[in-house]
This record gives C-alpha cells, structure tokens and sequence, in this order.
C-alpha cells in the first residue's frame, strides 16, 4: 500500500508514518522542514504556496492530511482561517486527481474541550451528551478560526464524499495526544498537564500508527467521523464519578450503569476492527506515581476548582509581601504602543541609531527611533526570535529555524548557513554574539511543552556545535565585562547559570548555578548586562525587571512595568543610557488586557547606570 502524509514531521505525523513503514507500507510525505528521525522520505515544501503535488501522490492509494497552519496559536485569526482552508481543499483536490481510493484527514475540532480559543483560559461546559464519538456536535467559539477551518474541511469532505461514493473521506477528530514522558516531564516540574476537558478525550500517542493501519486496510467508503480516543480519563475517575464531579447536568444516551467510559468508540472498533488498548503506562510502580500525582493536580484545582482562583490570589499576595525586600528603581514608561503578541529580542545597533526587536508570532521586525517616537516594521517570512549584531555591525536574525543576515536601509535577507539548526518540535529562541564573533542561539518546543530545546554555538567559520541539550526554553545570554564568564537562563529552570567561558575557543566548562529565580516572582527570560558588570534580568509573570550583582548573586533593585509579561531588555540610545524593555499580551485575557492595555508595548527607563559596551 502506497500512502502519502502531509505534516509528515510533526508528532502525530511521524509517528503514524514510521509505523506504517514498519509494517510494511510504501510511505511518503512533505512538511515545511525534514525530520531526521522519520523513517521515511519527506519532501521539503510550504502548502500555502500551493506547489505541484502531482508527482508527490503518484500512485497512492491513501492520502494522510495532517499538516496544521504552522503558527495557529499566534498568527492572525483572518490568516489562520484563509490559509488553512484554501491548503486543505488543494490537498483534497490533488489526492482526488492522483486516484487516491482513501483519504483521511485529521480534525481537531473539539467535542468535549471548553476552549473559546487559544488564546484564553479555558472554561468548563457541558458537551453534547455522553458518551460522545464522532457524531458529537464541535463546540467551536466564534474566535476560533483554526477550528472552524476544521469544521469547514469536515464539510468539505463531506460534500466530495457525495460526489465519490466509491472512496473513503475519513475524519479522525484527534483529541489530546500524550506520550507518557511528556506527562513525566511535566509532573516533575509541577506543569499542569491536564488541559481542561481535554483531560476526557485524550490518545496515547503509540495508538495513531496501529489505528491509522488499521483504517486504511478497512477500505471504508463514503465519508465516516470518529472520535478515537483511551477508554480511561486522564485523572482516573470513573465514569459516574466524573458525570457527578465534572458534567452534573449532561444527557447520558446510555443508562449510567452501562457507562465504562465517556467516550465511546464502538463504531470505530465495528468499522474498522481497532480498539482502545489498556494504558501498560498507568500500571506497575511508575503509572501509580503518575495517577497519584495527576490526581493531586485535580485536588489542588490547578483547573476545575474555585481553589485556582484563591491559589492566584495567594500567588499575588506572596509576589506582594515579596516586593518590600527588593528596592524598586522606578516605574518604566511606554515609548511605544507596539500592541505586540510576542515582543522581544531587543537590540541597539550602534550605526543605525535605532533599536531593533522582534514580534515573533506576528513574524515582524521592528526599528525604533526613540529621537522621534517612529517605529518602522519589516514583514518577515516566518516568525523571528532573535536578532544580533556581530562585532563588526553586520545584523542577524533568526528566524523560525534559520538563520539570515539581514541588510539595510532596503531590507533584505541572505541565508547564513545552507542547513537548518533544529527542526520540529523545536524553534529556535534567544541569540547573540560574544566578542570572538561566535554566535550563540537557543531553541525550545514550539509550543513549550517539552525539554527537546538546545544550546548552540555556530562559529565564524559555519561550524556548528550543540553545547547544550534538555533545554525547556533556552533564553537570555550575557557575558561578564573580562568575557571569561557567560551567564544563561533556561526559563524552564527557573535559575540563572553562569560558566567559565573561553572567549577564542568558545569552550564552556564549570557549570554552576548563579541564582534560583522563586516560581513567586516569575520565569526569568531576556537579560542583558551593565557598565558595573550587573545583570538586568526581564521576570515573565511578574511586570518587574531586576538587576542582580553577579559577584554576591543578590538581586539590588528593580523596574516596575506596567505590562506583566515582560519579556526582555537592552540598554540603548547613543549613550547607551536607556533601558528598553520588550513585553507581550499573548495569553492575556479580556480582563487582564482591560487591567493592563499598555500590555505588548516597548517600555523605556533610566535607571542611572550605562550599558555594557558593544562586543
């Protein structure tokens, strides 16, 4: 059997696509990005611009549709929509005119998930009725625009399965996916791992190759829905338990002593042979850890409880009853009401006289003049993470996973490398030059869920070294004055590490911790150092940046922001005598944006002391 897979890099897609190989099937594939643990080719292209499938689905007998809008949780909702729905109907088109028998396409459309959208907290509602499967009617807010274009390819299908009668249009509405060391990574760092009633509806992601199999050698027709999901709940409630605690007033089209699970799967297993298997992760020693400590989230009301709001109101009391014990320099002031998603990565360039920063979802460059208040922005091909500066005033940037020197005043890009840094899961985050011009760059999980980020060094020359690995979110850097010391945050870690450094070699040795950051005053991210040699760290969460003596590793003072999520800072201006502060409003919900409408902005403060010199 010859099958071809959109998204064929990313988790569910390599996944289904090394397991099919393995048993036996012809697979192929495309992504933005290859993949190098895909047991398979996969064909480097972007389906937004519509290239010619045709020679990529020769032959196949089954099509696999599982690429996503490569940015959904932060692109534009009008974007997310447009581009999805038009990358999906030229992939239905092409499987059709390539005489593929069978093409299955994977819904996210939620049945049971109380998100109004991605960007804001999720709320619990009462689904349909239970248990649910296929059938269910989605529950998609208005907002939403990467669901509703899901929705929309659902109907799609549905239409062209009238057309076809003799293929298979077949909708997989895949709810959460969990590998079971996710779930340890997280518990071990105390991350809510449950989202919301996703918790309900959730897939081991050793279950997508078998039920994928399992599907394509059924030879179904006409078009099918399922909802395939583990017989079991994420918090291990059994069924009337969860109907009392969590759905008291939902229909049951089942008598309640019958009920083994909320979801039921009976017309998948009917249609197709494929059954829900027992979670072996779930048993023995390690599964009764991960019950009981899944369990201890859902006590602690990390999501369902009126218990989170009075932990977020202890929280910012605790921050409160903190903020004596720091001196507070002054407040920071708006120079300029950016409204950005994600700023970030902000950089005085010395010849240009302007402060260059990033809003990375929005894949926008930003040059600030702060002698005129204008603020000038490059559309960029991807979202941009970072931007340095090497020692001879050359600009770099980092996009998505690549990096590019980027030319004034008409801006242009030129590739710096012929290969890529890292690929999926991962992007690639904070970066800079030392003073040897080596540059140093982070990546992280795409969306912040796993430790799969790293730290790289890319040498004049192009050669690459991956100093470190088992990264959650690699981020600021910074050099002491002599340069024999580097500083690094890893934000997952809550700390920031200092090591002996080699400026000529690049060599690092003598990891030490400087200073844990309490999870009370926020995730420390961006950071930047002083003429006294003092490090400014951004404090994500909190609305503050300190500055912290690194010889005694004591925090002596801090900014105000009006923004909480503060993401990083530069000193800047000719004098190099202004701190420039980037923030972000992504994840912000109504009200907190109502509390907080400078939220996204570039923020600016004096605080007395001149910036470290350029490297």
């Amino acid at each position: 059997m010859k099958v071809f897979i959109t998204g064929a890099a990313g988790t569910i897609g390599e996944s289904v696509g090394n397991s099919l190989a393995a048993l036996g099937c012809d697979i192929s594939g495309c992504d933005l990005r290859p993949s190098a643990s895909a047991r398979f080719p996969i064909a480097v292209n972007d389906l937004v611009t519509r290239p010619d499938l045709a020679p990529l689905l020769a032959g196949c007998d089954a099509v696999i549709h599982f690429a996503n809008h490569s940015d959904h949780h932060r692109a534009p909702a009008d974007r997310i929509l447009s581009e999805n729905e038009s990358v999906n109907a030229w992939v239905f088109s092409a499987a059709l005119a390539a005489g593929a028998r069978t093409l299955v396409f994977s819904s996210s459309v939620q049945v049971i998930n109380g998100r109004d959208s991605y960007k804001h907290t999720p709320r619990p509602f009462s689904p349909a009725y239970l248990p649910l499967d296929g059938h269910a009617p989605p529950r998609i807010g208005e907002s939403n625009t990467y669901a509703r274009s899901k929705l929309s390819a659902e109907n799609l299908l549905r239409s062209l399965a009238a057309q076809h009668p003799d293929r298979g249009f077949i909708v997989l509405r895949f709810p959460f996916v969990v590998r079971p060391e996710a779930i340890d990574q997280a518990l071990s760092r105390s991350v809510a791992f449950s989202t919301g009633h996703e918790a309900f509806a959730f897939l081991p992601l050793t279950e997508t190759g078998p039920l994928l199999e399992k599907i394509l050698r059924a030879r179904l027709t006409g078009f099918r829905c399922y909802l395939p999901a583990a017989r079991e709940n994420l918090l291990f409630l059994p069924p009337h338990r969860a109907l009392a605690k969590h759905f008291p007033h939902t229909p049951l089209r089942r008598p309640l002593d019958t009920l083994d699970s909320l979801i039921d799967t009976t017309e998948l297993t009917r249609d197709t042979g494929w059954q829900p298997q027992p979670l072996h992760w779930l048993s023995g020693p390690a599964g009764c850890r991960r019950r009981a400590l899944l369990l201890a989230q859902d006590l602690a009301g990390r999501r369902w409880s009126g218990l989170k709001r009075r932990a977020l109101a202890a929280t910012t009391a605790l921050r409160r009853a903190f903020a004596p014990r720091i001196r507070v320099l002054g407040t920071a002031h708006l120079a300029f009401p950016a409204r950005a998603e994600l700023g970030e990565s902000p950089l005085w360039h010395p010849t240009q006289n302007r402060l260059l920063w990033t809003d990375i979802p929005a894949r926008t460059l930003h040059r600030f003049d702060p002698a005129t208040g204008n603020d000038e922005t490059v559309t960029l091909p991807e979202p941009a993470s970072a931007i340095a500066c090497t020692p001879s005033g050359r600009t770099l940037i980092a996009l998505q996973d690549s990096l590019h020197w980027i030319d004034f005043p008409n801006p242009t890009l030129t590739p710096v490398l012929t290969t890529r840094l890292d690929g999926p899961p991962n992007r690639l985050n904070d970066g800079k030059f030392d003073s040897h011009g080596h540059l140093w760059i982070g990546s992280m999980h795409i969306e912040g869920r796993d430790r799969t980020g790293s730290l790289f060094c890319v040498h004049p020359d192009g050669r690459i070294e991956r100093k470190l690995t088992d990264l959650a979110c690699s981020n600021g850097l910074a050099w002491s004055l002599d340069g024999k010391t580097l500083y690094f945050i890893d934000s997952g870690d809550h700390r920031i590490d200092a090591f002996d450094f080699d400026p000529a070699s690049a060599a690092l040795s003598n990891r030490r911790t400087l200073l844990t950051i309490s999870p009370i005053l926020g995730f420390p991210d961006g950071m930047c150092l002083d003429a006294e040699n003092k490090l400014w760290v951004a404090l994500h969460g909190s609305g503050r940046v300190l500055r912290i003596d690194p010889s005694n590793a004591q925090i002596i003072g801090a900014i105000d922001v009006p923004a909480r999520n503060v993401t990083s800072c530069a000193f800047g201006g000719p004098q190099l005598d202004t701190l420039f502060i980037t923030t972000a409003r992504a994840n912000l919900g109504p009200a907190q944006l109502t509390r907080e409408p400078d939220s996204g902005g570039l923020f600016a403060f004096l605080p007395g002391v001149r910036g470290a010199p350029p490297v």
